[in-house]
């Protein structure tokens, strides 16, 4: 009997119905996944929107299934890049939760940590950086370019998680100005105008007031 499992790995994700994660499991120990391309398939449900607890259960289902020795063996970043780059605002928590849940199980020998430092500073991933730092000790990875990619995430926790952090790393405050400015995230302007007094480049001069001012 042939089984197009990659196929019904994504058209599992866009019904969302719960049971069919037991047939997933039960079809996965009777046929294995030699013959399914899981970065493909993780990259294809990544795509289905309103299904993300749904996405998440298979994907980590699949990557359980990866053969760290195979010559088939995913990219890793790969993955973390397009779980950002698909998440929607209001699933944020659920993409955050899978990607510390990746971080947690794979070996971090198969990820590039600097590139995925970055874009979890980009993407202001505030639990998975404390992880980073506090339980695997990367903060010898984290340089100027991750505290000025930061300001893009909108996050003021990331970013003083990291001056926090790293008071010591000069970073090119103007850079960071674009960067926030590029996000919109006022707030973050605001917070980088008020605090080193940079002039926003690309939003109207801000004239902060008592009242709207963020505390530091």
């Amino acid at each position: 009997m042939c089984i197009d499992l990659q196929n019904l790995f994504v058209s599992a994700c866009k019904n969302s119905e719960s049971e069919i994660i037991g047939l997933i499991i039960i079809l996965i120990l009777e046929f294995g996944v030699d013959n399914v391309d899981i970065q493909s398939t993780i990259h294809t449900i990544l795509e289905i929107p309103y299904r993300q607890d749904f996405v998440n259960k298979v994907i980590k289902l699949l990557l359980q299934c990866q053969k760290y020795d195979d010559s088939k063996a995913i990219n890793i970043m790969s993955v973390i890049r397009k779980s950002y780059a698909s998440c929607s605002k209001s699933c944020i928590s659920k993409t955050n939760d899978l990607i510390l849940w990746i971080l947690r199980r794979c070996r971090h020998a198969l990820i590039d940590m600097p590139e995925t430092m970055l874009e979890i500073c980009k993407c202001g991933d505030i639990d998975s950086i404390n992880y980073l730092l506090n339980a695997c000790d990367y903060g010898n990875i984290i340089n100027a370019s991750c505290i000025q990619t930061a300001f893009a995430s909108g996050s003021i926790e990331m970013i003083e998680v990291l001056i926090n952090y790293f008071p010591d790393i000069k970073f090119d405050k103007n850079v960071a100005m674009n960067n926030a400015s590029l996000s919109e995230d006022i707030s973050v302007v605001l917070w980088l105008f008020h605090k080193y007094s940079v002039i926003p480049n690309r939003l109207p001069v801000l004239e902060p007031t008592k009242r709207n001012l963020p505390s530091t």
